[in-house]
């Protein structure tokens, strides 16, 4: 009669749900607490294969391990992360973000009085009004907030407008 081996297979160093910024490496190391058997160690996001970026290391203890050198993107978010090993899997939910300036303008002078700076940037979660925020400081370092589709004294914070996909305008007004 034989005995079955069930292989505990376990993501080191995080549980539950990973968040982490669009395009930045996130090192991910999967252990496997049985014999090798030959079989591989697989790593997915949703139904995308993923490649591992070291060959697995065997343990002293007598289980080993693989290491994942990931790189997000944005069409991650909200999708599982899995690490499997023959019929055994451990897996992580990923939540994706970026904050990506694309471009800040000089201030531009719409009109005798008002000077209009912007900020270009790639986004995910699309951003709102609450987490959207301009901070300005006097020459004196008194600082103001203003947020989009806010008016405070001379400075006025536009909506926010969506350019493309994931990309935002965000528009600052200051007037005389």
């Amino acid at each position: 009669m034989s005995h079955l081996l069930i292989a505990e297979v376990e993501i080191l160093n995080f549980f539950g749900d990973l968040t982490v910024e669009t395009g930045v490496v996130q090192d991910i190391i999967c252990e496997v607490t049985e014999q090798d058997s030959g079989l591989d160690i697989l790593w997915f996001v949703g139904d995308r294969h993923l490649t591992a970026s070291s060959s697995v290391e065997i343990l002293p203890d007598g289980g080993f391990q693989q290491r994942l050198s990931y790189v997000p993107k944005i069409e991650d978010h909200d999708m599982d992360l899995v690490c499997r090993y023959g019929n055994e899997q451990s897996k992580l939910n990923i939540k994706t973000f970026s904050q990506q300036v694309i471009y800040t303008s000089r201030v531009d002078m719409v009109d005798d009085s008002t000077g209009q700076v912007f900020l270009l940037a790639k986004v995910f979660p699309p951003p709102t009004v609450r987490n959207a925020l301009w901070t300005l400081e006097n020459v004196d370092g008194v600082k103001r907030t203003v947020r989009p589709g806010e008016k405070k004294e001379n400075v006025s914070a536009q909506g926010i407008q969506k350019e493309d996909d994931h990309t935002y305008k965000f528009v600052l007004d200051i007037t005389r």
